[in-house]
């Protein structure tokens, strides 16, 4: 049994212990059951430290509530169990409770916990925490709302999970370490301690060239489909589907680069940044998709390098996928685009 655990269980055991459920014996029943590694390792002691876990968070609530003092060894074997109701309990406590270093270095270390709401407590005690200054300075930065809003996720004791090639577009960066905190509905957010160079070039081994935020950012000519082009095209005989598409992949590929940037140009402590495209617009089963791309720049915060993947905000417009439908689609463009016919002026007292 590690020390964390006996201390959690001894706490349990001594100090406030609700009754009639969960078994009030539960942690006694687990230091004399599971004292041994095999033991512990068991699908009952297992059962037996989730009955131990939940007297533990009973009796922090029932702590926090009539404002008892914590003991502070139970607070911290709390704070570094795997159970995040119990961590985030734990961690809204240090909001009256003493905050010495170790104690610090466990708020900033729950800051990347998989569980949004044991984040969001971590967030809430950071000021308080010492050491903290970096944390905070990273917590400042746009990540575009990670939390969305102050209303309560109910699926915040889920763990989020780590997306895979599929949601990014293209492999994760080997050794890199996931950042829950800075990432979100919009982003993913990687770290490594490669260089800047070392990382683009993994990404760009496929010959993409990539590409500084000046070049992102300077004007470019905006293209549209021309529905004579794609008349032309379509009366020599290639596939009108794959006309269109490949013109609207042309168009999108133009205007996903803007999202790229968003929460990095203008961030403090973002130096060097250079975007790879890893995935090019097109159409899938009549849905449009747009370009991806991973940024890659060093973070000065973090002390990292930095690999963000943006997310697209949603999935594009569909676009036709017959034949006719395009056909038709093309038929109407160029009969908005032709000018309206001119008559002659007609007296109708003319003969």
């Amino acid at each position: 049994m590690n020390g964390a655990a006996l201390a959690l269980v001894l706490a349990s055991a001594l100090y406030l212990r609700p009754q009639p459920a969960p078994p009030h014996d539960a942690p006694d029943r687990y230091i004399q059951q599971c004292a041994s590694p095999a033991a512990a390792s068991s699908e009952a002691c297992r059962a037996l430290r989730s009955q131990v876990e939940e007297v533990a968070l009973r009796a922090l609530q029932a702590m926090r509530v009539t404002r008892r003092p914590v003991p502070k060894p139970f607070l911290r074997a709390c704070l570094r169990n795997e159970m995040p109701p119990l961590q985030a309990t734990a961690l809204s406590l240090f909001a009256r409770e003493p905050v010495e270093a170790e104690d610090g270095a466990a708020i900033v270390s729950a800051l990347n916990s998989p569980y949004p709401a044991v984040r969001r407590a971590a967030l809430k005690v950071l000021p308080r925490a010492p050491g903290s200054d970096a944390a905070q300075g990273v917590v400042k930065r746009d990540y575009e709302k990670v939390f969305g809003s102050s209303a309560r996720d109910p699926r915040e004791y889920s763990a989020d999970k780590v997306p895979d090639v599929k949601e990014l577009g293209a492999p994760s960066y080997p050794g890199s370490q996931f950042v829950y905190l800075a990432s979100g509905p919009r982003r993913a957010f990687f770290t490594s301690a490669d260089s800047v160079a070392k990382v683009v070039a993994y990404y760009a081994k496929g010959g993409a060239k990539p590409m500084t935020l000046a070049e992102l950012k300077a004007p470019r000519p905006k293209t549209k489909p021309d529905p004579s082009e794609i008349m032309r095209r379509v009366q020599a005989g290639e596939d009108p589907m794959k006309v269109v598409a490949d013109l609207q992949s042309k168009a999108m590929g133009q205007s996903s680069t803007s999202e790229w940037t968003k929460g990095i140009d203008g961030e403090p402590g973002v130096e060097d940044a250079q975007f790879v495209q890893v995935s090019a617009a097109g159409v899938v089963g009549g849905q449009a998709l747009q370009a991806r791309a991973v940024a890659v720049y060093r973070d000065t915060v973090l002390g990292k390098t930095a690999i963000v993947f943006p997310r697209p905000a949603k999935a594009a417009t569909a676009v036709p996928t017959s034949a006719d439908a395009i056909q038709q689609q093309v038929a109407e463009q160029q009969a908005i685009a032709e000018p309206l016919p001119t008559f002659e002026a007609v007296d109708p007292t003319a003969p």
